[in-house]
């Protein structure tokens, strides 16, 4: 299976019962928009690239799923219905609360919530967080193109080297599924039999019951950096030898510890782009690839060793494989697979799969073209765990979080999480011992 059909397929699986199936990302645009510009861009930018008017359909007899385009009625239909609500400012609550299922709407849209800021939706089944900054960089060009403005030169996307072919391929495939087998026996053993009791958990800090449904919306909250106290967060992170996703990582750990003290464990998810692996692909191919580095912290140790530990699966290529893994099998048997597991509460899951949060770093967003045109811009998904993803864009670091009401009571989550911009700019400490601090992730 090809693994940008993995993530995408737990994405449609799980989006009944999350209510949602996208990435959302808030551009503050340096002045207002141009209402007429905006529309006639959209329907030119549809036109021009016509993976956008794809959908996924799933084909029985093969028991897989195919992106295939829209056809012509079809396109039409969606892209008038894009013009329509391009021509109205909406109530940003309502747009990141908004759900549609995969295949009512187009992929990629774009939803005005102020004068001067646009919502960037993208189907998250569709691609990933990184492929949504390529999809928003060439929609400014065009939109640029229909003001008749110029914008600066694009930089070229970094090289990557291209994994070994041949029989060279096959012994590091055969390497890297060893390592994967030492990686979840090892994680298996160190979560230990009382994992599903001992993980942190703050759903459980309110009356949720029954399955995991979202039905009532996500609060979303965004906690911007200056540009000082950004330099601030990196220099801490530095000078203890750690990345900024491992500090802020190492800082979440003890908030949360400090949250639950009866419990031992946290485990979160770590998204990273497969890209790397798969260098023939570019950021705008039709999937989701992206794997995760589930990491996992024990109350009592250093949290910043135990990062550090966990960071050097990745020279095992762990996500990768671990990803290549859970697709050994049919696409329709994972997709019901994933909608089934979506509907099990957080407690009833694997140890790989119980999160306390996620952990997402865009990474430093340094595209020209949108710094042409954008003041700031931060984005999430919705998920059934504490979504943060991180980023930094005009050297300010945004973290912007989403959790659903249904799953996780708002002012307790808000009380643990207002106090990680403070705890940010403080180097790590072992978990449980009350000092902590903070780091900004790269994925």
């Amino acid at each position: 299976m090809d693994v940008g059909k993995v993530a995408s397929l737990y994405i449609h699986g799980s989006e009944q019962a999350v209510a949602g199936n996208e990435m959302l990302m808030t551009a503050v645009l340096r002045r207002p928009y141009d209402p007429a510009a905006l529309r006639r861009a959209y329907r030119r930018f549809v036109e021009e690239n016509p993976t956008i008017a794809s959908k996924l359909v799933e084909n029985p007899a093969r028991q897989a799923f195919t992106w295939l385009p829209f056809s012509d009625e079809e396109r039409a239909s969606r892209v008038e219905r894009e013009e329509r609500e391009l021509a109205f400012v909406h109530d940003p609550r309502d747009a990141h609360d908004a759900y549609y299922p995969t295949n009512e709407r187009l992929p990629f849209r774009i939803v005005p919530v102020g004068a001067s800021t646009l919502l960037f939706c993208v189907n998250h089944a569709f691609s990933n967080g990184k492929g949504l900054l390529a999809w928003v960089s060439r929609w400014f060009e065009t939109y640029a193109e229909e003001l008749g403005e110029p914008v600066p030169a694009r930089k070229a996307w970094p090289a990557v080297t291209l994994p070994p072919g041949g029989l060279r391929g096959f012994f590091a495939a055969v390497a890297g599924l060893f390592w994967t087998i030492v990686y979840l026996v090892g994680f298996i053993a160190r979560a230990g039999k009382r994992a599903a009791v001992d993980t942190v958990d703050l759903g459980d800090l309110g009356d949720r019951k029954g399955e995991p449904l979202c039905r009532q919306g996500f609060v979303v909250k965004t906690y911007r950096f200056t540009t000082d106290d950004t330099a601030r967060v990196v220099a801490a992170a530095k000078a203890r030898g750690l990345t900024v996703g491992q500090h802020l990582g190492a800082a979440l750990s003890e908030l949360f510890f400090d949250a639950q003290p009866d419990r031992g464990r946290v485990c979160m998810s770590m998204p990273l782009d497969l890209r790397g692996e798969l260098p023939h692909l570019s950021l705008q191919a039709l999937g989701n690839y992206t794997g995760s580095l589930v990491v996992q912290v024990h109350r009592g140790g250093d949290a910043a060793s135990q990062l550090r530990a966990a960071y050097r699966w990745l020279a095992r290529r762990i996500p990768y494989w671990l990803t290549w893994m859970v697709g050994g099998t049919t696409e329709s048997k994972l997709f019901r697979r994933f909608a089934e597991q979506a509907r099990r509460p957080n407690a009833a899951r694997a140890p790989l799969e119980n999160f306390t949060f996620a952990l997402s770093n865009i990474g430093r967003i340094d595209d020209p073209v949108l710094a042409h045109f954008l003041e700031d811009i931060s984005g999430h998904t919705r998920t059934q765990t504490i979504f943060l993803a991180v980023s930094t864009f005009n050297r300010r670091l945004a973290i912007e979080v989403s959790f659903a009401r249904d799953l996780y009571p708002e002012g307790a989550v808000l009380a643990v999480l207002d106090r990680l911009p403070a705890r940010a700019l403080k180097a790590p400490s072992a978990v449980g011992a009350g000092a902590a601090d903070e780091s900004l992730a790269a994925a």
